[in-house]
């Protein structure tokens, strides 16, 4: 009696998790949902990247992204599932393509040629970073030396505030805070008061 009760849980449990799993793309607060009006041939964002404005465009994918609820396939914090069922592999693979396919069709295409064996939206977005996004270089000292020389002139105080502010926010963004995941400062490992010294 009580294995014929644990083996109806069990069918009932799996039953359940079978039609969540269908119904996620469906849900669109699931990150494997799929607007009508999503296809692999939309451009969402109006910037293609060219190599020399990382900066920008991947900032402008991130909102996009965001707003499609799918910023989780660029980030690593949703990773290929791994499980046999079915169901949720497919939505998963489905949703990843549809993001690699959004990418691809905002990146230049001497670029793009050699980014088309990559799998997965993460991967592709890791080596893009990894390629443009110096932490030093040509581009900092470009931006340093604006803004040592950024002057107001004749523009008005929001004109040269916007300017300097835009100027600001692109190199913070080449010099990204360090962060820090030991959890205890006293027995921190990645010596981010060093690092935060040496910033400062």
């Amino acid at each position: 009696m009580s294995d014929h009760l644990e083996e109806n849980a069990s069918t009932a449990y799996k039953d359940a998790f079978n039609t969540t799993t269908l119904n996620l793309s469906d849900d669109s607060s699931s990150y494997y949902y799929l607007h009508p009006s999503d296809n692999p041939g939309a451009l969402l964002v109006s910037e293609i990247f060219t190599g020399e404005n990382y900066i920008a465009w991947s900032r402008a994918m991130t909102i996009a992204l965001t707003v499609k609820n799918k910023i989780a396939f660029i980030d690593g914090s949703l990773v290929q599932p791994n499980t046999t069922n079915q169901s949720l592999r497919v939505a998963w693979l489905r949703s990843n393509n549809l993001v690699l396919s959004w990418l691809m069709n905002s990146i230049a295409k001497d670029i793009r040629s050699s980014l088309l064996y990559f799998t997965t939206a993460f991967d592709i977005w890791e080596e893009l970073r990894v390629r443009y996004l110096r932490s030093d270089g040509p581009s900092v000292f470009s931006l340093e030396k604006s803004l040592s020389s950024i002057s107001q002139n004749s523009k008005s105080v929001t004109e040269y505030f916007s300017e300097f502010k835009a100027l600001w926010d692109e190199y913070i963004s080449y010099r990204p805070i360090p962060n820090c995941k030991c959890g205890n400062l006293d027995s921190c490992s990645c010596n981010i008061l060093k690092h935060l010294t040496d910033r400062q």
